[in-house]
């Protein structure tokens, strides 16, 4: 059975008319925002976001998308953390589960080492340095994962999880580097995850995650995602036999009325894969800022008539 989630991050924000950065600074906006989009939306998951990277970007920093060097980065105090815009994400979270959380999932986003280094210092200066100093990037990329563990820990009780970390993906990252770079820190943030929620993580990797899948079920995660340049019916069977559920985003378009044909083939294909009463999980990515609310509720009235039909 197809159950459409769509990512609803920044465009949470603009249902209650406000920006992404004015939200991720506000406590009571999350919530309002986050709320506003269950109900919009009958969402399953909730993840408490509007900004998924520039909420940890600004913690860390201090400012709105502020910089930090390498060096800068190893010398971070994981006591200070949680700190800022992620106080405002777990203060939300608790007050979500409350309200809403028998039934939504609610989970807390927390980004990866890997894609909080390339963002803080720069993607360029990560992958030159891993060529002249790859300690210092390793230095970097430990105390962030530290940091990140110590920001898991105060996650509320009844939350869950879901860690963004795609700037470990191929092409970016090569697979034969993947270990090396991510994998260690990752299963790091992950354990922290369980051990604190007493459930599995989410892991959220976007790009050509097909050729590491592997590397990334042995992280017993609760859900993948599989983009439209893997091969679904791969991600599928490896996720079931592995026991984590799937998300296959469809391409961005086909939100949209122009591409509703394209939409239902890909959709009646997904349904055919997925026969059971296993959920398999669809979207069309990150819903956009400015998505027309119709667009949304169009889709998933498409994925219900699919699942009728198929």
């Amino acid at each position: 059975m197809l159950v459409h989630r769509p990512a609803v991050y920044e465009h949470a924000a603009a249902l209650i008319g406000r920006l992404p950065a004015e939200v991720f600074a506000d406590a009571d906006l999350l919530v309002e925002a986050h709320q506003a989009a269950h109900e919009r939306y009958g969402l399953s998951h909730v993840v408490v976001a509007t900004d998924i990277y520039g909420a940890d970007v600004t913690a860390l920093s201090g400012e709105l998308d502020g910089r930090l060097t390498l060096e800068q980065a190893a010398a971070l105090d994981p006591g200070r953390f949680p700190a800022g815009p992620q106080r405002n994400i777990l203060s939300a979270a608790r007050r979500l589960a409350e309200r809403i959380g028998q039934a939504v999932t609610v989970q807390v986003p927390v980004v990866g080492p890997l894609s909080l280094a390339t963002q803080l210092a720069g993607f360029e200066t990560v992958l030159m340095t891993l060529i002249d100093g790859p300690e210092r990037v390793a230095a970097a990329l430990d105390r962030l994962a530290e940091v990140q563990c110590h920001y898991i820990a105060r996650v509320p009780a009844g939350c869950g999880v879901t860690i963004f970390e795609s700037a470990a993906a191929p092409p970016l990252v090569p697979p034969r580097d993947f270990e090396r770079l991510a994998a260690g820190r990752l299963e790091a943030m992950m354990d922290q995850a369980r051990a604190v929620t007493g459930r599995a993580a989410e892991l959220i990797m976007g790009g050509h995650t097909e050729k590491i899948l592997p590397h990334l079920l042995a992280l017993s995660p609760a859900l993948l995602i599989c983009d439209p340049v893997n091969d679904a019916r791969r991600f599928l069977a490896d996720c079931r036999a592995a026991g984590a559920d799937l998300r296959v985003n469809l391409p961005a378009n086909y939100l949209l009325p122009d591409h509703r044909i394209e939409a239902h083939q890909a959709l009646e294909n997904l349904a055919r894969l997925a026969r059971g009463e296993a959920a398999l999980y669809v979207a069309t990515g990150v819903v956009p800022f400015d998505a027309r609310t119709d667009d949304v509720n169009a889709f998933s009235d498409l994925v219900a008539q699919v699942n009728e039909a198929v």
